[in-house]
């Protein structure tokens, strides 16, 4: 068992042998090549050979080091039965067990699709993701950000960056499909891994809708479903379309003020991402008057909420509608900035942080970064309490100031006519009717008076 040396016109060609998990004695070709590398390539085979033998997996190195070397040898490793499969997986078939193995929601299987066209847009099909190193994933991230808009390609004119935040989310699932191909161990290291992926706040996007426009919408809109609709998104910070999908009559209790709320994004919290939420005054009449309807038509607590179904697109489309009617222009996230408009407004009402967020079914840290908005008006309250502390800052240093004027002359007082004190025992004190002693100091007693034993 070992490395064996044939010398043919010149060159040295080597055989490593080893014992098989059968006890026989197996040998793989190397070719011509160096001794050192020779050696070194015999010594990794005999370590595959006693893992073998063992039925045990072979070291992380080891492993690693099988994927590094060429596909003509890693196909005799794999004939020998020295590895299960040596074989290296191409970007294109890794995708496709990524995609084929998840268990998501189809909005989320979607956007793994995304990145999905993105690698391949970027990466040869073939390409061995082993071979794909941080530096190209670097590279891949910077052609994302200016080409990685594949939905928009119809047109001259169509847009083809995408935002830093979407860069970003997208980031972060290349990061996933290749952790997928880290636990098959197909490779070892992660090219993704230290690419920025954190989705970051941006107060560009952000807008507070007021009101008068909800009100104006409202009013606009062509029937009770709808005026609920966007009700519910706006004063009851409902998610569009997934919550409001999932609502039935026997969630919503008229007479308690109270809806019950089944949130799909959360559903695999502990709560099942199942809530209970007030049903706000500004929010009642308009399911009132749903819930009059719904008993008119003789409908089941089982029955939906809402007859009008389908993806956020058809939800959008219909709100762009309402709001065209009543002369609004639109604004951005148009669902997103609704909910969190009325966060903000609970948030600036007083409720208690924790409580808000269980209302609204997100964490306070989430809340915090994605829904909670700095207002103008906060800044006109914060500038008539500064003026209230002002006048009150003002108001404390003129009674310190008659404080200390007091407190001199009565210190001149004092020294004129033997300090009169309107605390008896400090006049007793300063008179001499307590005995001190004449070298100033204090008997075992102290300051503080005997105390009873008993």
């Amino acid at each position: 068992m070992g490395l064996t040396k044939t010398t043919k016109n010149g060159k040295a060609s080597f055989r490593v042998s080893f014992w098989n998990c059968e006890g026989k004695l197996q040998s793989i070709r190397l070719g011509f090549m160096q001794k050192r590398h020779a050696e070194s390539i015999a010594s990794y085979v005999q370590s595959l050979a006693e893992a073998a033998r063992a039925g045990t997996s072979p070291e992380p190195h080891i492993l690693s080091w099988v994927r590094s070397v060429e596909e003509d040898l890693r196909t005799k490793l794999l004939n020998a039965g020295l590895v299960a499969n040596a074989r290296a997986i191409s970007l294109k078939e890794l995708l496709a067990s990524f995609i084929k193995n998840q268990s998501v929601k189809p909005a989320t299987l979607t956007k793994f699709e995304q990145v999905s066209a993105n690698l391949l847009a970027y990466y040869p099909d073939d390409q061995p993701i082993r071979k794909i190193t941080a530096g190209s994933a670097a590279d891949f991230r910077a052609w994302l950000a200016k080409n990685g808009n594949i939905r928009d390609k119809i047109g001259e004119n169509a847009r083809k960056t995408l935002s830093d935040n979407t860069v970003r989310r997208r980031t972060g699932i290349a990061t996933q499909i290749f952790n997928y191909a880290i636990k098959h161990k197909w490779i070892d290291d992660n090219p993704f891994k230290d690419l920025p992926c954190t989705v970051h706040e941006n107060a560009r996007r952000q807008y507070f809708v007021p009101v008068a426009d909800v009100q104006l919408a409202i009013d606009t809109a062509p029937n009770a479903e709808w005026r609920a609709i966007i009700a519910l998104s706006r004063y009851g910070g409902i998610r569009i379309p997934s919550e409001l999908t999932a609502m039935t009559w026997a969630d919503v209790d008229i007479e308690g003020r109270r809806m019950t709320i089944r949130a799909s994004k959360t559903e695999h919290h502990a709560d099942a991402g199942i809530r209970v939420c007030p049903i706000f005054p500004e929010l009642m009449p308009y399911l009132n008057d749903l819930y009059i309807l719904a008993q008119e038509n003789k409908r089941t607590p089982d029955d939906f909420v809402f007859e009008t179904r389908g993806s956020e697109t058809i939800y959008r489309s219909g709100f762009l509608r309402i709001l065209r009617r009543a002369k609004i222009a639109p604004w951005v996230k148009l669902f997103h900035n609704m909910r969190a408009s009325r966060q903000t407004e609970l948030f600036d009402s007083g409720y208690p942080i924790k409580s808000v967020c269980k209302w609204l079914g997100n964490s306070p840290q989430v809340a915090m970064k994605h829904y909670a908005m700095a207002r103008e008006e906060h800044l006109d309250r914060a500038s008539e309490l500064t003026d209230d502390l002002e006048a009150q800052r003002v108001a404390q240093q003129l009674a310190h100031s008659a404080h200390i004027t007091g407190y001199q002359e009565a210190t001149e007082l004092n020294a004129g006519e033997g300090r009169i004190c309107e605390n008896s025992k400090e006049t007793e004190y300063l008179q001499g009717s307590v005995n001190v002693p004449e070298n100033g100091k204090m008997g075992e007693e102290g300051l503080e008076p005997t105390t009873s034993t008993l």
